[in-house]
């Protein structure tokens, strides 16, 4: 789930973000995946029924969009060339199947020279804060969340980069360094992105 917040107050809020939605960064499709429900990127809608809700003479590559637009900086954010001069952006996770890519994310954001507030959440799911509603974790998680938006909209303090990663049962947090966050540099990771694409193109090709 993607929770993208611009306004006049100028800040970006992701709440457990697809940010490469060809899923290339560097754990691999599978990584994470004893903590997460979500099925694997592999599954791909050329292979599903047909369905009168959905009609297409040309199935799509991709649920989420046409493939060649698979690595567009409008559909995949790690994409775009520079983030420099961005408002500050607040990006919370768990440790899920999107967590690589929230990584090389955030890792470019704050490499770049943008403000960037880090939360990474031990064993927690995609979208933990809501599926998990009610818990301490879930509780933590929507309270970085608020207090980052809160800070930005009332302009109570400057907001510097930092990241955070969370212990589940104590909720106790330990720094990490936002620039090193990722084991993939930039590079690796687009053209990562790259072969991904082109293969879920193939794989459409070859299914017609």
């Amino acid at each position: 789930m993607v929770s993208l917040s611009r306004c006049r107050y100028q800040q970006e809020s992701l709440l457990a973000p697809p940010l490469l939605i060809s899923h290339a960064a560097c754990g691999g499709p599978r990584h994470n995946a004893q903590y997460d429900y979500l099925p694997p990127p592999l599954i791909s809608p050329v292979h599903s029924p047909p369905c009168d809700i959905w009609r297409a003479d040309r199935p799509r590559a991709d649920l989420l969009c046409e493939g060649s637009a698979l690595c567009h900086p409008l559909v995949s954010l790690f994409a775009a060339p520079s983030w420099e001069g961005s408002p500050p952006i607040f990006l919370s996770c768990g440790e899920e199947l999107f967590a690589d890519e929230c990584k090389a994310f955030a890792q470019k954001v704050a490499r770049q020279g943008a403000k960037i507030i880090w939360e990474q959440y031990e064993a927690m799911p995609h979208c933990f804060v809501h599926i998990l509603l009610g818990s301490p974790t879930a509780s933590r998680g929507l309270e970085g969340y608020a207090n980052f938006i809160t800070k930005v909209v009332d302009n109570t303090g400057d907001v510097s980069t930092n990241g955070q990663f969370f212990a589940t049962k104590s909720l106790e947090s330990s720094p990490v360094d936002v620039c090193n966050l990722s084991r993939a540099s930039e590079k690796e990771v687009l053209e990562r992105m790259q072969h991904s694409r082109d293969r879920i193109l193939r794989q459409a090709q070859i299914s017609k």
